[in-house]
């Protein structure tokens, strides 16, 4: 997804956890984003008495002794008279020596000559924790340059890639005599090689070494890395030399070239066995900058194909910019057992996991960081979240170029970006922020924007920025060359959308007779039982750019009529009644519209009518079908509309549709899980894609949650419902004990003998005679049927040696409350007997099992068992109160929308 990388990010974790959210068999990997820490705000910042102008950092992993060693001189500039000096340092750090001197500001850095030493007086912890006060014998002086030297260490991780700097290891296969038994750990026929790497974001740079670690500060940095003889290192620059440690055999120090002024966070480093990764060609197409890669021997071809991808994504970040990759050398690793890709200025660490959808976009989409990150760097974590929207905007610019060829440009679509940011509950500011840049690029002109970046780029070099440098940098273009309407600048506009984590809903209502329209916004809400957003009255300035169906030019991007933060307005001129308007067309905005039932049914009849959907493009028919779908969830709109655009998808070639499909429906199926129509969803999609199934050609494995082909998506939304052909393919290289969506199906829809057989495994007729709780929980999550849930219940409840809470999470997972609520009807004196010495899981126990109910009839069955219990089981009323309380408000909704949905499926059914 993505005009942004966050939402790039955002697709490609909804890619990789499949369509179903709620099944098992999610393991994504993470990805960095220079996003604000739980925390960091309310850490105070440094004293200002001085400020870094360069580093020199030694760092030495050891990761047989589980530790790592360095040194750090900091050259320091005094700004005001003090005798402390106050840095960061992680308390993990544990300093053993500290020196300060005046030195000759005369020579480079690097050879700086000490004039004079101060005394240190002690080294000691602050309040915060992570403060390293160096107190000294005499006070430092205004304008004076020192350089305050520390030794330090600290414990090395295994294999969390939460630590700034970890080791971890990965499987090689070799023989025996292969292994060096200083770098490797020998088992059977493979090699556990190890790799260090570090993480400085979210301020842990402090955790690797003392530094002023706010994004603020940028200094140059040398760095010398220690390592083994036989391993290698790189960091942000390239290799100046390499010289053998003095003491210490078999180890040597890689020293790197200076780099630029960056903050803490932008400093990189990685060890590697460069008999597992290996280097590639240099590539010098870039002209002054060289790209180096690295990989792993076996994934060689493959990084030469994406290496040119990365080639065509900076030069067209460098056009677009009008200016230079920044540094002499780009440096690009994929490495096996990274599970967080660390970026820095000039390094970047990728996982190597090719057979992912997103593996090639993900080393891309956020080359804008190297501009926008840390060339120029956010002024502190508060302007963080603009700043990425800067660099995701220009990376989006940059890969889409680049991948226009491949499969993944398909999840770069606006229609499948918006759909996955509306249905966000809170989407992040960033991508707020670059969708803002996207609707200015839109109504201001590309050459704004553009010019915009180049001057602001070009103003703060090696600096920082706050967000209101880019704003005005906007700003001062479209006061030159655009024609913004009286009250309206790009100020206003940034500031009214990215004040809040929400985005508006408009509503368009026409009068046919007067041909006019009158247009109202507010905050769109899905939960209005409580009011919040509507009560706090935020208002946007909402950019309105019109199609009408009447006219041959459809869209007006000359006529963008905006709504200045107003409530509402009118439109005058409307179409005839016979025509039909939209607004937002390709979705210029990030905001939902709804119309009028007449507009929406000229909407649909144009769709319906043959050939007519070349007239909206495929995006706009995606808004439609996410904006009817949320309008309908949030009570806005019947659920007849988003279900009648449903239908086109009958007759629909593109993706973007199917997606913001997706999107509603399962939305929509996990709302009515528990209610009478669960199954007559499936009657729904059975009558509606079967067709499209069969046209497919039924079951391909290698489209299973594909969700970025049409194909795709029809495929597994079929699989998840029973289809026999794929139920009967993963039956057959099913194995009990796994835990993928895969497994699931065949639990759910195969032969009912590998049901009862991986049941009985799991209770305990295995190797180790136990029952398998997380293999048992997820048995549970994939039983249905009646026959099956009685069964389980029976041997779960009733028959067997679980400890009572565990028996509690395996009734939470099974999602049929009625077939649970029979069960316990109909077994209640056995259930009685066997708990009443336990009331408080008796009450737990009703408690799970009614409270899943969220409709009326529901509501009437506990009611009933409520009056029952007033005669066996009094204790059990205060519960069983509280969840019909919980249970009528859940009808507020479920009644209103499970008739229509009932209603609108059952005449479908007939007619079709």
């Amino acid at each position: 997804m993505q005009l942004h990388a966050f939402i790039i990010a955002l697709v490609c974790a909804v890619a990789a956890s499949g369509i179903f959210p709620d099944d098992f068999g999610n393991h994504n990997r993470r990805k960095r984003a220079l996003s604000v820490p739980r925390g960091i705000e309310e850490s105070p910042l440094l004293p200002r008495h001085v400020t870094p102008v360069g580093y020199h950092v030694w760092l030495q992993p050891i990761p047989e002794k589980r530790y790592f060693q360095g040194r750090v001189e900091v050259n320091i500039s005094c700004l005001t008279p003090t005798n402390t000096v106050i840095l960061n340092a992680g308390d993990n750090l544990s300093i053993s020596k500290a020196d300060i001197s005046v030195i000759d500001p005369a020579d480079s850095f690097g050879e700086y000559r000490p004039i004079k030493r101060v005394s240190v007086v002690e080294v000691r912890r602050g309040s915060p924790k992570e403060w390293c006060e160096v107190k000294l014998s005499d006070v430092l002086q205004q304008g004076q340059l020192y350089q305050l030297t520390l030794e330090f260490a600290s414990d090395l991780r295994n294999g969390s890639c939460q630590e700034a700097m970890y080791f971890d290891s990965y499987s090689d296969e070799c023989s025996d005599e292969e292994a060096d038994v200083n770098t490797t750990d020998k088992r059977g026929d493979f090699t556990e090689r190890w790799f260090v790497a570090t993480d400085m974001t979210r301020n842990k740079a402090r955790k690797v070494f003392p530094c002023f670690d706010e994004l603020s500060y940028k200094a140059p940095f040398d760095i010398s890395i220690g390592r083994q003889e036989r391993m290698r290192s790189l960091s942000n620059m390239a290799l100046r030399k390499s010289e053998k440690m003095l003491y210490q055999s078999g180890w040597v120090w890689d020293n790197f070239e200076t780099t630029p002024p960056m903050s803490t966070f932008s400093v990189n480093i990685f060890i590697f066995d460069p008999e597992v990764i290996v280097p590639l060609e240099p590539r010098r197409d870039l002209g002054s900058t060289t790209l180096h890669m690295y990989a792993p021997v076996d994934l060689r071809d493959d990084m030469q194909n994406v290496g040119d991808k990365i080639l065509q994504t900076v030069k067209k970040i460098e056009t677009y910019l009008q200016m230079k990759y920044p540094l002499p050398d780009l440096q690009i690793v994929v490495a096996p057992g990274i599970w967080s890709s660390h970026e820095g200025f000039g390094l970047s660490v990728f996982s190597d996991d090719v057979k992912s959808y997103s593996w090639p976009l993900s080393l891309l989409m956020y080359m804008g960081d190297q501009w926008l990150v840390h060339l120029t760097t956010p002024h502190s974590w508060s302007e963080a979240s603009f700043g990425n929207s800067l660099s995701y905007y220009v990376s989006y610019i940059g890969y889409t170029a680049a991948l226009a060829d491949t499969r993944a440009i398909q999840s770069l679509n606006w229609g499948i970006i918006y759909s996955v940011l509306a249905r966000s509950s809170t989407p992040h500011i960033s991508s707020i922020g670059t969708t803002v840049l996207r609707m200015l690029n839109y109504t201001l002109g590309e050459n704004i924007v553009r010019s915009a970046f180049d001057s602001f780029l070009h103003d703060r070099l090696y600096e920082t920025f706050a967000s209101d440098d880019m704003v005005l940098a906007i700003e001062d273009q479209a006061q030159r060359h655009a024609d913004l309407p009286p009250g309206v600048t790009v100020s206003k506009i940034v500031s009214s959308w990215m004040k809040v984590q929400q985005f508006p809903v408009v509503t368009v209502r026409r009068n046919y007779h007067t041909r006019t329209a009158y247009v109202e916004q507010h905050a769109f809400t899905r939960n209005k039982s409580d009011g919040s957003s509507e009560m706090r009255g935020d208002l946007w300035y909402v950019p309105l750019v019109l199609l009408r169906s009447d006219q041959r030019e459809g869209r007006l991007l000359d006529q963008v009529l905006w709504m200045k933060k107003e409530e509402k307005i009118t439109l005058e001129n409307m179409p005839p009644s016979d025509s039909f308007i939209l607004v937002d067309p390709d979705i210029i905005g990030l905001f939902v519209v709804n119309y009028d039932p007449a507009n929406w049914r000229l909407i649909l009849q144009h769709l319906k009518t043959k050939g007519s959907s070349t007239r909206l493009s495929a995006i706009t028919r995606a808004k439609l079908l996410t904006d009817a779908g949320l309008l309908a969830d949030a009570g806005d709109l019947s659920y007849d509309v988003p279900f009648d655009l449903s239908l086109m998808l009958s007759d629909e070639n593109d993706v973007e549709p199917f997606y913001a499909f997706n999107g509603f429906f399962q939305n929509l199926r996990n709302k009515l899980r528990y209610t009478r129509i669960r199954t007559l969803l499936k009657e729904y999609i059975w009558k509606l894609f079967s067709p499209l199934y069969e046209q497919y050609g039924g079951f391909n494995e290698e489209l299973m949650h594909n969700e970025m082909t049409p194909q795709g998506i029809v495929m597994t939304i079929m699989c998840h419902y029973g289809a026999e052909d794929c139920t009967e393919a993963l039956a057959a290289k099913y194995k009990p004990g796994t835990y993928t969506q895969e497994d699931c199906i065949v639990l759910q829809w195969g032969e009912h003998y590998i049901w009862e057989e991986t049941l009985v495994k799991i209770l305990g007729h295995n190797e180790n005679n136990e029952t398998d709780l997380d293999a048992l929980k997820y048995f549970a999550s994939c039983t249905q049927q009646e026959e099956r849930i009685d069964k389980l219940l029976d041997a779960v409840v009733l028959n067997n040696s679980l400890c009572d809470e565990d028996i509690l999470d395996v009734i939470n997972k099974i999602g049929d409350p009625y077939l649970l609520f029979n069960f316990m009807s109909y077994n209640w004196s056995e259930i009685k007997e066997k708990y009443e010495h336990k009331p408080d899981i008796m009450e737990k126990l009703v408690s799970e099992i009614t409270s899943k109910f969220v409709t009326s009839d529901g509501y009437d069955l506990v009611s009933d068992f409520y009056a029952a219990r007033q005669r066996d089981t009094p204790s059990l009323l205060p519960v069983l109160r509280n969840t019909m309380q919980a249970i009528k408000e859940h009808t507020k909704w479920t009644d209103r929308s499970v008739s229509q949905i009932e209603s609108w499926i059952h005449q479908y059914l007939s007619e079709y």
